[in-house]
C-alpha cells in the first residue's frame, strides 16, 4: 500500500462491460455512523474530521488519497478492485482511518487498511488479510468482518458455516470469535416472516440445456460454463423451500445499509440467491451492476438478473467472455493482464484455465502454486472431470513463476504458456454429419427412443455418426454431460454420452518430462498429484537410482509422489513441487551419502517438513528398511530383483508391487544377502518372485531360497524388454481391461523412476522400449492388446524418439 509518496502498482485498464459511466464529482453518503462513508462509482471527495479531504476515484483504476493542507497523507491505487468505505473511528483518545477495499470478480474480495492519526501523519497500523464474500459492520470501536467458510463440495452461496473476525481499535484482530456450526443451523435459524417465492429453478436437465445454448451462442465450451454454474450455486437461481439463510439476509442484507452503500443489495424477501456479501445475484453470482450507474436503468437490470435465468446465464457468460479477453489487454509491464494458453484457440477446455481463474477474481489465492486444490481454476476443472466425466490434461503448474502486486494482484512471469499433448475440444462441436469415436472402454449405447434404457455397449474406438435428432440431457445436478443422437456402422442408431466421443480415433498420449530427471519427477508429480494433497513425499537420489526403485513401491503404498534429487542440494523445482504438494512427511531414500545432511535441515529448518530417513548400511539394507516401513508382521510374497543399478527390472515389476504393496529386494547375483535372509525369516515370507533370468539372479539364489521354505517363481524374458513384456501378461491379462500403459526408456532408466508411483496409482505396466527403435516382444504384445489404452511416455522426445511414439501408438491400433 502507498503513503505520502503514493506508490502505483498497476497499469489502467477498464472493461467495457455495462453503459459507460458517466464519471460523478459528488459527495458521498454517510452509514447509520456518521463517521462512516461509503464511496459510489466515479469521483467522490469529503472532508473528514474537519482536517482531512478524502478524494476517490472508483473507475477504470480506483485511487484514493487522504491530504491535510495539501499535503498527501495516505495514497493507494488498486487495479481490479474499489474503495468500497472509510470510516473513522475513536479509542482511548487515538484517532483511527479505516480503509475498505473490494476486489473484482465473483469472489468480491474484501479487505481493509486501518491508519492511526501520528501527530499530524497517518500510519498503517493494521492490513487485513483477504476475506472472500464478506460483509461489514462498525460498532463503537469494534469492526466486525462476516465471512462464509467453505468447505469441499460447497458452492460460494451455501457455506458450510460463517464465521466472524473482530478487529478491535487499540488491541488487534481477534479472528473467528463467533461463527456458526454448520449449515443446519445456519438453515434453522429462519425469521418469523415469510419468504416470497419468486420463482423455481428449472429441472437440472432444462438448466443444462440452457446453458449449453448459451455457451454456444458465445463459442464457449459449455462445460467450463456448467463448472462455474455449478461452483457458483450449483446450478440454482432460487433457494428451495426452508433453505433460504433467512437470518443472515435479514441482519447482514439489510435495506438501511444498501440504502447508503450502493455497493451491496438489500435482501428483498424472496427466495432468489443472493450471496452471503449482498452483492451476486443467482446462479452465476453477476456482481457488475455495481458498476451502473443509479437510476431506473439500474434497477431494471438488477431484477432481471433476479427473476430470468436465461438473462442471468447470459449475462455471467458476458463476463467470462471479457476475461477470456484479457490475454489482449497489456499490463504496464508489458504482459497481458493473464497469459495466453495454446496460441488461445477457444474451442479446447484447456485454454480456458486463466479466464476462468478471472472469472473469480486475479488474486492470490488464486496462485495455483500455493494453492493447487482450491484455487478457482482448479475447483472449475475438478468439475469438469467428476462431473463432466472429461479429462483435461494437467496444467504444468510447476512452470509457472508468480508474484503478487499490491495487495493482492496475481501476476504471471510468462505472458503464454503452452500444456502438454492432447488438448480436449469441446464436446459442443459434436455436431449433426460428424464422424466421432468412442474413447472409453464398454461405452453405452442408449435407446434412441428412451435415454434411459440402455440397448448395449460397444468398445474403445467405435465409429460413429452424429446425428441430427433432438440432444437429451440427464436430469441430475451432477451429470454435466449430454446425450448425442449417433448412428453406428451397423446401421444401428442411439444416444452416447458426449463424454465418450472424440472426434478422432487415435491414442491419447501425454509425454511426462522436463529439462533433467529433477523436473521430470516433477512433471510426473504434477499429473498424477494435480488437484491432491499427498500426507507424504518420497525422495530418493537422482544420480543413483537404486534406492528411489525400491522405495518406489513405499511411494505408491502411501499414494505418494517419488521425486528426486541431487545428493547435496535440492533442486528448486523439486522445492517448488514440494511447496506445492504441502506433504506432512517427506521419506529419504538412502543414508546421508546418498542424500545429504544438507538436504535433510533445508526440509526441517527452512520448510518446516516432518523428515523420516530410511537406509541402511548398503541398499540391501535400504531396501529392507523400506519394507519394514509399511509391512507388517508378517509378509506373504516379495519381489526380488538385481542390485545392479544399471538393471531396469525392479522398474518393470514396481507399478504392480507397489498397488499391491508387495516389498522389492535385492539380491547379489550368486549369492542371497543376509539382509534378505533375515527379512524372510522375520516377516515369514512364503513367496518370492524373482524378476529376471538367471543371468541378473542365478539359479543358486533360487536355491537358497528354497532352502528357507519359500515358493520361488520366475518372471523373465530373453532381455530387459521383454522381461517387461512378461511382467505386464503376467499380472495385467487381457481379460480384464488394459487403460494405461507406461513406456521407459530400458537402457537409461532415470526418466522413468518417478513413473513408477504414478504407474502404480493408474494401475498400469512400465513397458521398456529402446529410445530409437521398437523391441519385436514389445510390438508383438501391443499388437495383441484388446484395448486402445491411454500412453504415458515417461522422459522427453530425446528419451523416447517421436518416430518410436507413433509405431507404439500404431501397434495398438491394428
Amino acid at each position: 500500500m502507498g503513503f505520502s509518496n503514493g506508490r502505483t502498482f498497476f497499469p489502467r485498464f477498464f472493461q467495457v462491460m455495462l453503459p459507460l459511466l458517466v464519471v460523478m464529482f459528488m459527495t458521498a453518503p454517510a452509514l447509520a455512523d456518521e463517521n462512516t462513508t461509503s464511496f459510489p462509482m466515479g469521483e467522490t471527495s469529503i472532508e473528514l474530521g474537519n482536517q482531512w479531504e478524502v478524494k476517490v476515484d472508483n473507475s477504470e483504476q480506483s485511487t484514493i488519497s487522504i491530504s491535510s493542507k495539501d499535503e498527501k497523507l495516505y495514497s493507494n491505487e488498486i487495479a481490479f478492485g474499489k474503495v468500497e468505505a472509510l470510516f473513522e473511528t475513536s479509542h482511548n483518545g487515538n484517532t483511527f482511518v479505516t480503509v475498505m477495499y473490494r476486489l473484482d470478480g465473483s469472489g468480491n474480495i474484501l479487505y481493509y487498511e486501518v491508519l492511526q492519526q501520528v501527530n499530524d501523519q497517518l500510519e498503517q497500523v493494521f492490513s487485513s488479510e483477504m476475506y472472500e464474500r464478506a460483509t461489514f459492520e462498525l460498532s463503537g470501536d469494534v469492526l466486525k468482518m462476516t465471512y462464509p467458510i467453505f468447505a469441499e463440495g460447497d458452492s460460494v452461496v451455501d457455506p458450510t458455516r460463517v464465521a466472524v473476525d473482530q478487529y478491535i481499535y487499540g488491541e488487534g484482530i481477534k479472528k473467528d470469535v463467533i461463527a456458526s456450526s454448520g449449515k443446519e443451523i445456519s438453515k434453522s435459524l429462519q425469521s418469523a416472516n415469510p419468504v416470497t417465492v419468486v420463482g423455481t429453478n428449472p429441472s437440472p436437465a432444462e438448466i443444462n440445456r440452457i446453458l449449453t445454448e448459451e455457451a454456444v451462442k458465445l463459442n464457449i465450451p459449455p462445460e467450463i460454463v456448467k463448472a462455474i454454474a455449478y461452483q457458483e450455486a450449483t446450478w440454482a437461481q432460487y433457494w428451495n423451500t426452508g433453505s433460504v439463510p433467512v437470518n443472515h439476509y435479514e441482519s447482514v442484507c439489510t435495506p438501511e445499509r444498501a440504502a447508503v452503500n450502493k455497493n451491496i443489495l438489500a435482501w428483498d424477501g424472496t427466495n432468489v440467491k443472493l450471496g452471503y456479501d449482498c452483492i451476486g445475484i443467482g446462479i452465476m453470482q453477476v456482481s457488475d451492476w455495481r458498476s451502473m450507474p443509479e437510476g431506473p436503468a439500474k434497477q431494471q437490470y438488477i431484477e432481471k438478473l433476479k427473476t430470468d435465468i436465461r438473462f442471468n446465464i447470459s449475462e455471467g457468460l458476458k463476463i467470462l467472455e471479457s476475461k477470456w479477453l484479457y490475454s489482449n489487454s497489456i499490463h504496464s509491464d508489458g504482459k497481458p493482464l493473464i497469459p495466453s494458453l495454446n496460441n488461445n484457440n477457444r474451442e479446447m477446455i484447456d485454454n480456458w484455465y486463466f479466464a476462468a481463474m478471472a472469472y473469480n477474481g486475479m488474486l492470490s489465492r488464486n496462485d495455483p502454486t500455493i494453492n493447487p486444490v482450491t484455487a478457482y481454476q482448479s475447483r472449475i476443472m475438478s468439475h469438469i472431470e467428476n462431473l463432466g466425466l472429461i479429462k483435461v490434461t494437467p496444467f504444468p503448474i510447476y512452470e509457472l513463476t508468480t508474484n503478487i502486486l499490491g495487495a493482492s494482484l496475481l501476476r504471471f512471469e510468462n505472458p503464454s504458456y503452452g500444456t502438454s499433448a492432447p488438448l480436449t475440444t469441446t464436446k459442443a462441436k459434436l455436431t449433426p454429419g460428424v464422424t466421432a469415436y468412442t474413447n472409453e472402454v464398454n461405452v453405452n449405447v442408449r435407446s434412441i427412443n428412451n435415454v434411459n434404457t440402455v440397448l448395449y455397449s460397444v468398445p474403445k474406438g467405435t465409429q460413429v455418426t452424429v446425428l441430427s435428432g433432438q440432444t437429451q440431457y440427464p436430469n441430475s445436478l451432477n451429470n454435466h454431460f449430454t446425450f448425442v443422437p449417433v448412428k453406428l456402422a451397423s446401421g444401428q442408431t442411439g444416444y452416447i454420452t458426449s463424454s465418450y466421443l472424440d472426434p478422432t480415433k487415435s491414442v491419447k498420449s501425454y509425454s511426462l518430462a522436463g529439462l533433467r530427471r529433477y523436473e521430470t519427477g516433477v512433471s510426473i508429480s504434477n499429473h498424477g498429484w494435480q488437484r491432491e494433497q499427498p500426507q507424504a513425499v518420497v525422495l530418493g537420489r537422482g544420480d543413483l537410482p537404486i534406492d528411489s526403485l525400491t522405495g518406489s513401491v513405499l511411494a505408491a503404498h502411501l499414494d505418494s509422489p517419488l521425486l528426486l534429487t541431487m545428493t547435496d542440494a535440492l533442486p528448486e523445482a523439486v522445492m517448488n513441487e514440494i511447496i506445492r504438494l504441502k506433504p506432512q512427511t517427506v521419506y529419504l531414500l538412502g543414508g546421508e551419502g546418498a542424500i545429504s545432511k544438507n538436504v535433510e535441515n533445508y526440509l526441517t529448518t527452512q520448510m518446516g517438513l516432518t523428515v523420516k530417513r530410511l537406509n541402511g548400511a548398503n541398499r540391501n539394507q535400504t531396501a529392507s528398511s523400506v519394507a519394514n516401513e509399511f509391512t507388517g508382521t508378517s509378509v506373504n510374497e516379495i519381489f526380488l530383483a538385481t542390485g545392479n543399478e544399471k538393471s531396469p527390472d525392479a522398474l518393470s515389476i514396481a507399478p504392480y508391487a507397489g498397488s499391491q504393496s508387495i516389498p522389492i529386494l535385492l539380491t547379489d547375483v550368486n549369492k542371497l544377502p543376509a539382509e534378505v535372509v533375515q527379512f524372510i525369516k522375520a516377516k515369514n515370507v512364503k513367496k518370492v518372485t524373482i524378476i529376471g533370468g538367471v543371468g541378473p539372479v542365478s539359479n543358486n539364489v533360487a536355491a537358497e531360497l528354497r532352502g528357507l521354505g519359500a515358493e520361488v517363481i520366475r518372471v523373465s524374458g530373453s532381455d530387459r524388454y521383454a522381461t517387461s513384456v512378461e511382467i505386464a501378461k503376467k499380472y495385467y491379462p487381457q481379460n480384464e481391461e488394459l487403460t494405461h500403459v507406461f513406456f521407459a526408456r530400458g537402457d537409461e532408466i532415470v526418466d522413468a523412476l518417478s513413473g513408477s508411483a504414478m504407474a502404480a496409482k493408474y494401475n498400469s505396466p512400465i513397458i521398456l522400449t529402446r529410445s530409437t527403435a521398437i523391441p519385436p516382444q514389445v510390438s508383438t504384445y501391443l499388437n495383441s492388446v484388446n484395448a486402445i489404452p491411454t500412453y504415458f511416455y515417461l522422459g522427453s522426445e530425446n528419451v523416447i524418439t517421436p518416430q518410436v511414439r507413433q509405431g507404439l501408438e500404431k501397434n495398438v491400433l491394428n
